[in-house]
């Protein structure tokens, strides 16, 4: 009875793009949630990203395999004096409406980002540059302020028409990536193959539907029925390797992972008073056991954290020596705090994998002596808990950590929300000069260096447990078998699927 209710729920959900079993149908991408916006001079949440990335082009992408950033819309990245690039753009780049894409674009789409008025989250990086000039139709000269080692990879920003950059939030924008905009409502995002892409590659063969599935019965059952095409880090690893081999389950579907370029980790709250002794942290991360979390939560699907560096990027730090499982040195520090009537609550989403890693961090932490209670919120509310500094601890996952000056989000001082994700409120001087030592050393040696320190001294704090490293786990259909997401999880090979 329940299957047939679950079945019956999934034939009500809105399909503005159904299929209809033709090859020449959509590819269905689901989701667990809607995006907040899918506008890329706003758009913060992973989904949101991830499709407002299919819609529009930046100077330059992370590679597929290794984060480095790689030209797209930029043909060439030169080297200038005082630390600038000269950046030539692609010879017949086009936007979706076919006008050319200039450096008039490039100027005005960086000018306007980096405005206090417009609120993008990009000014953080943009407002760092000193001048942004065109040279002529398709060479800008970018310069910042001071060194900067992340600049090529700062050209990850979506590059608009000169005269929509300023345009309100969420009003039409014309892209100039391999698929356009046409449609968008709850529960379902459609986008067509731009043909306009020929600029860079092939234009993309299939319109795609993302659909929004909130329950991951849901999101499996839609799998097994043949609706879905590509299911990518929406279902428990142990259930996406699992549903291949059912009996019902469609011919050709298959489930892959691959290593990620993301770190999870539990947010402590550094402000709260029986949270703020880096001792009592320390014991924290001493009383999980991380391994037999990973096999029983993830199916083994991580690698455990030493850090949260992942390893799969080129400026990992070397030979980090591992977390101790230690709950007898957990206990001897947590348990006089349990004794004084010390409480705690961690807060995650209603997401059904995640609900269950939070029991175990719980169960791992109450029997260390501090019980601790898990509270659920919808995602809307657990993000604003988590900005507004409302919780004690929470698992929360860095999807992009292509570069490790993204720590600076989550880190510095000046990255306190609003400005920022250091949802743990650190404040620590000497994270911040290494945070800003490693943007400023540009040999590759000497800045792995900066970050190995930054990860001993974040060692000693411990503001955030690092975890583990969750793997990529991808189902797609036999129509997608090609599918493969990045190292950072984005979607580009949907643009390739034939």
């Amino acid at each position: 009875m329940r299957r047939r209710t679950a079945l019956s729920a999934i034939a009500a959900l809105p399909l503005a793009c159904a299929r209809v079993g033709s090859r020449d149908d959509a590819l269905e991408v689901v989701i667990p949630n809607d995006p907040a916006t899918v506008d890329p001079r706003f758009t913060t949440d992973v989904y949101g990203l991830r499709v407002a990335r299919l819609v529009h082009a930046a100077l330059v992408a992370p590679d597929a395999d290794s984060a480095a950033p790689t030209p797209w819309l930029a043909e060439s990245l030169v080297d200038d004096e005082g630390g600038a690039l000269l950046v030539t753009l692609r010879e017949g780049a086009r936007f979706h409406d076919g006008t050319a894409v200039t450096a008039r674009d490039v100027v005005a789409t960086f000018h306007t980002l980096a405005d206090e008025k417009l609120g993008s989250p990009s000014r953080r990086v943009l407002a760092e540059l000193s001048s942004v000039m065109a040279i002529d139709a398709r060479r800008v000269r970018i310069a910042p302020k001071r060194p900067r080692a992340t600049l090529r990879g700062d050209l990850d920003v979506a590059i608009l028409k000169a005269d929509e950059a300023k345009l309100p939030r969420d009003a039409p924008l014309t892209g100039c990536g391999p698929f356009r905009l046409v449609d968008r409502r709850p529960g379902a995002i459609l986008l067509e193959p731009a043909a306009t892409y020929a600029w860079f590659d092939a234009p993309a063969r299939r319109r795609v539907v993302v659909r929004t599935v909130r329950d991951e019965p849901a999101r499996a059952l839609r799998i097994v029925a043949g609706s879905v095409d590509v299911a990518s880090n929406v279902l428990a690893p142990a259930l996406a390797f699992a549903l291949p081999g059912r009996s019902d389950a469609p011919r050709g579907l298959e489930a892959r992972r691959r290593a990620a370029a993301a770190t999870t980790f539990l947010a402590i709250q550094c402000a709260r008073p029986e949270l703020g002794a880096p001792e009592v942290r320390r014991a924290i991360a001493a009383a999980i056991d991380r391994a037999t979390i990973v096999q029983a939560k993830l199916g083994g699907a991580a690698a455990l954290a030493d850090g949260l560096l992942p390893n799969a990027i080129a400026l990992a730090p070397r030979g980090r020596a591992p977390l101790a499982f230690d709950p007898a040195g957990a206990r001897s520090v947590l348990s006089p705090l349990g004794a004084r009537g010390v409480r705690w609550t961690l807060v995650t989403s209603t997401d059904r994998t995640r609900v269950g890693i939070a029991r175990a961090l719980s169960q791992s932490l109450s029997d260390a002596g501090v019980p601790t209670e898990v509270r659920t919120y919808e995602f809307g509310t657990f993000f604003a808990r988590l900005s507004a500094g409302d919780f004690d601890l929470a698992p929360l996952i860095a999807s992009e950590v292509s570069d490790p000056d993204v720590l600076r989000w989550y880190l510095h001082a000046e990255a306190l929300p609003p400005r920022g994700a250091n949802r743990a409120r650190l404040t620590d001087a000497r994270v911040d000069a290494l945070l800003d030592r490693g943007l400023a050393t540009l040999d590759l040696a000497a800045r792995r260096g900066v970050y190995e320190e930054l990860e001993q001294v974040l060692r000693e704090s411990m503001p955030y447990v690092p975890l583990w490293h969750e793997d990529h786990v991808a189902v797609t259909s036999a129509r997608a078998a090609t599918f493969r997401p990045s190292v950072d999880g984005r979607w580009g090979a949907l643009a390739r699927i034939v």
